[in-house]
């Protein structure tokens, strides 16, 4: 038997992965969330169930590491079941610390005085980024109790899982893994054309920017924009904020985006069909992402494979491993320093290249066996 924990915001990821699992296991899969769930195929559960039902399982899947996870897993006394942690990247957060915010980004989410304004934004900062070390360092032997019990990290990306596990243990395993987006594979859809585009989006002959998947702050808008209105970019620039960051956050990105490029930024704020999401991406000819993490990575896959150019922060792990792979992707120091000719895009022997790549790694097979392989362990 094999149960999931899940929470409901990674259902959309968790749908076709539950579709195909129940395809390919002999086993038996339930789905559990300790909260409330409003989906008709996971079960709500209180904590002291779920435990006698876990002591039965032969695999525990957990993904992503939220907190009701972690707590369930801090208290569990582990005997045959296996613990797959199917990673997502925050969840890393609990474990190590890194920087996620520029200086620029901080400034917008700390409450200031207009004296003595840069010392106390940068104290602010700076201060922070230590409370965060502290905590960590002084949590490291309890969170380290927790990964003694994970059997499997599941994931396609190895930078992150040296990060997190203790190099003097070997019990821990790396299992290559991706969720497949079914239905919204990376396939390009016959639907995907201009026809589909919001009526507010649609080409032009200047390049069109997606800035950021998201409003969570760890996309560091206020850098980007500003580095585009340094280079004076006249394209517009679609910036998705339906979800991730405080009203007070997305309001100071969208009133700074008017301010500076007027009806050529366009904001996201509200959830978009697939369809036409998926045509807003194939409409875009630059994507930029300045996290400092790998975020984002399903818009990023989705661009390269349609050939568009891709900016990363080169902080980003993600920056190194797509080039290591073989991709052509820009680092946002380009971005910055390029100000005489504006925005580089990649060339179309390189698109070629690119889409490739994506699709000999991230493909509908693969993901079937990488799942056929976490119901082997």
């Amino acid at each position: 038997m094999n149960i999931h924990l899940v929470m409901h915001s990674v259902l959309s990821f968790v749908l076709p992965f539950r579709n195909t699992i129940i395809e390919l296991s002999e086993d038996e899969n339930y789905f559990y969330s300790l909260k409330e769930s409003t989906s008709d195929w996971i079960t709500s559960i209180e904590e002291k169930q779920l435990y006698e039902i876990a002591k039965k399982a032969d695999r525990i899947f957990v993904h992503g590491l939220f907190q009701e996870h972690i707590n369930f897993i801090s208290k569990f006394n582990k005997d045959k079941a296996r613990i797959i942690w199917i990673y997502y990247g925050f969840d890393a957060d609990f474990f190590v610390s890194r920087q996620l915010f520029s200086v620029e980004t901080h400034d917008l989410l700390v409450e200031r005085k207009l004296i003595l304004r840069p010392i106390i934004v940068k104290g602010a900062y700076y201060y922070q980024r230590f409370k965060r070390f502290v905590k960590i360092y002084f949590s490291k032997r309890a969170n380290n109790k927790i990964l003694d019990k994970i059997d499997i990290f599941a994931f396609w990306f190895f930078s992150d899982f040296k990060a997190i596990f203790p190099k003097d243990k070997d019990h821990y395993k790396f299992q290559f893994f991706f969720y497949s987006l079914g239905d919204q594979s990376l396939e390009l859809s016959q639907n995907a054309n201009e026809d589909n585009l919001p009526d507010s989006i649609k080409s032009e002959s200047l390049p069109v920017i997606l800035l950021g998947y998201s409003s969570n702050p760890i996309n560091n808008h206020i850098d980007v924009l500003n580095s585009l209105k340094r280079i004076n970019f006249k394209g517009q620039i679609i910036c998705p904020l339906s979800y991730g960051g405080s009203p007070n956050y997305v309001k100071r990105i969208i009133d700074f985006g008017y301010s500076n490029f007027g009806e050529s930024f366009k904001p996201l704020t509200s959830y978009i069909p697939f369809s036409e999401y998926k045509a807003l991406l194939l409409s875009c000819d630059i994507g930029i992402f300045n996290t400092y993490r790998q975020a984002g990575v399903g818009n990023i896959i989705q661009l390269l494979e349609n050939g568009k150019t891709v900016y990363l922060s080169a902080k980003s792990p993600l920056y190194n491993y797509f080039n290591t792979i073989g991709c052509k992707v820009l680092s946002l120091n380009k971005l910055t320093k390029n100000n005489s000719s504006g925005l580089l895009q990649i060339s179309t022997y390189d698109s070629r290249i690119n889409r490739k790549i994506i699709e000999g790694i991230f493909n509908s097979a693969n993901n079937a066996n990488s799942i056929r392989n976490l119901l082997q362990s």
